[in-house]
């Protein structure tokens, strides 16, 4: 019997979030992939098809193309669902982020006015930032305090920035709910997907075998 990963597995999510990814910039793209999008997608596919053992499911076949059609469906499907999971739980973040800055700087403002606090200690926080590459992002930041004075002007520079910070988040937030709709889109369109890559599978297959 031949082993294959199972569609619960983390391989098989994994396989397929690589494909999903490139389907949710294919729909963003309106339908279109560029060339180096297209190379990214055949090496997906390939690394999908070696460990679903496609060369292998489709001895004998009249049709192969049809087998690893359906085969791709699921994978991309499963990898649909991942990518899905990612951003809901990105929103739930997103939408706390405000109220989680405003707690770290109550808690820097009480350790400056402690009397003796216990130093060095550090002050973890996140907020949505422009990254030139990547656009919009989460951003982690952490600050050493060695004295109380610190704290206090940690909690300045934190609330001086709020504004932009809220108005990054904002943007961020409506990026995730497009994202949603997209993912919606390509899900809905999972056959017209895979039925547009079937010249891309014939070649993934001539170099699976």
């Amino acid at each position: 019997m031949i082993e294959r990963p199972s569609p619960r597995s983390a391989e098989f999510r994994r396989l397929g979030r690589q494909v999903a990814a490139l389907a949710l910039i294919r729909t963003s793209q309106g339908g279109r992939l560029n060339v180096r999008q297209k190379e990214e997608l055949r090496r997906a596919l390939a690394e999908a098809g070696d460990a679903l053992r496609w060369a292998e499911i489709t001895i004998g076949s009249e049709d192969p193309v049809a087998v690893i059609s359906d085969d791709l469906t699921k994978v991309t499907r499963s990898g649909v669902r991942v990518i899905e999971r990612e951003v809901e739980s990105e929103l739930k973040s997103k939408k706390k982020e405000m109220k989680q800055l405003e707690a770290v700087v109550a808690k820097a403002r009480k350790l400056a006015e402690a009397k003796n606090p216990k130093l060095p200690t550090e002050i973890v926080y996140s907020h949505t930032a422009r990254a030139a590459a990547q656009g919009l992002i989460t951003k982690t930041e952490t600050v050493t305090i060695t004295a109380p004075e610190e704290a206090g002007s940690a909690a300045d520079s934190i609330e001086k920035s709020f504004n932009r910070w809220e108005g990054l988040r904002d943007q961020m937030v409506e990026e995730l709910e497009r994202k949603q709709d997209q993912l919606e889109v390509v899900r809905a369109n999972l056959s017209e997907f895979v039925k547009a890559q079937r010249t891309m599978l014939r070649e993934v297959m001539a170099i699976l075998h």
